[in-house]
């Protein structure tokens, strides 16, 4: 079996059966079934005993063919593929299919043990003999073999010509069966850079279908080609949540000397959320990056942590003062998805010199929402901050906070005289948020003077 071939079932018989089985084999691989048939399996020069035990334990399923002939012997060597299947098949759980008994004929299933005090006459047979084609239905009903379209495309992938690989790759992801997942995890370790890329980004494309992918993609995050660790990375991003196995590798990543590949690690870190927080340390970290993207994506991550990064809060504090913009309104954003505990330090903040830390406190106090309503009464005060901006952004704040922030209606109404235009609007669409009857009227006088 190659690499790129799907698991096989292993086909469990006596000699005097040779012609029903070869029947049954060849129904089932006219269907895209992998069937191991010792006589046909074996290679030359190989220990038979050997080979027989190493395909019981690495098959997909199980077929022990039953039949009179079976049952009218006292020895034979499938007795010792069925000692060695059953030991197999205690190791699955009770409801992982794996071992089927097929009845070639009218005959008993022996009461072999299987633990837990049942026996293989606990196992549903399939009655080849009564009906073979609706037999062959049940029996794939159950394996649900390899599609023709894939077994194609598997083929394509051992082709010289590296366009073929190449298509057959993004074929595969278009398909997005878990066969073709799995194909595509084991051609993240070809020899060709391409197609490890390739490989990397058709997961991509599947998105969280492709998790059964993850050990390969994060082995694949140490690959010697950046472009693929990247690709490999993005990927990851894309499963999201349910890929928390790939935090301690994407904190690794996070010390990596490639600008994008931390980038991407960060996001990823993100899109994983708060299951990732064993991730927090490392992020904290990497707010001090030299990269300002890295930057950004670092306190977006954290962000995404919600409270479970509440360490951060100082850190975050502190990236508002970047000199990069669309860092400071991330981390001021990461700072209201953190919520209620970030508030005492935000609000400390707000009393501070620098007119740009205060602005972006506001900010991330508006992100918090109707939670951020103890911070009210200081939002009231900075109403008259001396930075137009920061006034602006207390009013739309306010406004975020709705309700809660019904105190501030008399200081937003007498904000509505405000010098600055964008400072009265916004002021105006606080009113209409809060919607008190006290807001109503006055927002209605400040519309009639203004029109």
């Amino acid at each position: 079996m190659t690499d790129q071939q799907p698991r096989h079932v292993f086909i469990s018989y006596v000699r005097e059966n040779q012609d029903q089985v070869d029947r049954l084999c060849h129904d089932l691989e006219s269907h895209g079934v992998n069937v191991w048939l010792d006589r046909h399996s074996i290679k030359p020069g190989a220990r038979w005993k050997d080979a027989i035990r190493k395909a019981i334990k690495e098959g997909a399923f199980f077929i022990a063919c039953f039949s009179e002939e079976y049952t009218s012997k006292t020895k034979s060597y499938m007795n010792e593929e069925l000692t060695l299947a059953t030991e197999e098949l205690r190791q699955y759980a009770s409801d992982r299919a794996w071992f089927i008994p097929v009845l070639l004929a009218e005959c008993d299933v022996p009461a072999r043990s299987i633990g837990a005090g049942e026996t293989l006459l606990d196992i549903n047979w399939v009655p080849l003999h009564e009906d073979w084609d609706a037999g062959i239905q049940r029996i794939l009903s159950v394996i649900k073999p390899t599609p023709p379209e894939i077994q194609n495309l598997i083929s394509a992938l051992r082709s010289e010509d590296r366009d073929v690989r190449m298509r057959a790759i993004s074929a595969l992801g278009e398909i997005g069966d878990p066969v073709a997942v799995s194909v595509l995890s084991k051609a993240l370790k070809n020899k060709d850079k391409d197609v490890r890329m390739r490989a990397a980004k058709t997961l991509g494309n599947i998105g969280p279908e492709a998790k059964v992918a993850l050990p390969a993609l994060i082995e694949a995050l140490k690959d010697n080609d950046k472009d693929v660790c990247i690709r490999a990375t993005v990927t990851i991003d894309k499963i999201g949540p349910e890929a928390i196995p790939a935090v301690p590798a994407l904190i690794e990543v996070l010390n990596d000397d490639n600008n994008y590949l931390r980038r991407s690690a960060a996001d990823a870190l993100g899109n994983i959320g708060s299951e990732a927080k064993a991730a927090v340390p490392a992020l904290i970290d990497t707010l001090k990056d030299p990269d300002e993207d890295v930057r950004r994506s670092a306190a977006h991550a954290l962000g995404k942590f919600g409270p479970e990064a509440k360490a951060a809060v100082p850190d975050l504090i502190e990236a508002l003062k970047d000199d990069k913009n669309y860092i400071r309104r991330s981390a001021a954003q990461a700072l209201g998805d953190i919520g209620p505990t970030a508030m005492p330090v935000l609000m400390e903040v707000l009393k501070g010199q620098d007119k740009v830390v205060r602005r972006n406190a506001v900010l991330a106090l508006g992100e918090i929402g109707p939670e951020a309503k103890s911070a009210v009464p200081d939002l009231i005060k900075a109403l008259k901050d001396e930075d137009e901006y920061v006034r602006q952004q207390v009013a739309e704040t306010l406004g975020n906070i709705g309700w809660e922030a019904m105190p501030a209606v008399p200081a937003l109404i007498e904000t509505l005289k405000d010098e600055n235009d964008f400072v009265r609007e916004d002021a105006a669409q606080a009113l209409k948020r809060i919607n008190t009857p006290e807001a109503q009227k006055a927002l209605e006088e400040y519309r009639q003077k203004s029109s």
